[in-house]
């Protein structure tokens, strides 16, 4: 079985968005109550599987 260590969003200036370690949370498009602005965010996700810890990466599109 599978185990999320961190979920994480960050802006274009490297700032975190959003961050969980719950895999039912979900990331509404908002920063601190507001809506962020239309633009790429990276993601990260740091999981542990069958005893070993790996790393995903990737980008994501705000389109409003």
């Amino acid at each position: 079985t599978g185990e999320i260590l961190a979920f994480e969003i960050y802006d274009r200036w490297g700032n975190i968005v959003f961050a969980t370690t719950n895999p039912l949370d979900k990331w509404d498009g908002s920063f601190r109550g507001r809506e962020v602005n239309p633009g790429v965010f990276l993601y990260k996700l740091r999981y542990r599987c069958e005893g070993l810890e790996d790393l995903l990466s990737g980008s994501v599109t705000v389109i409003r």
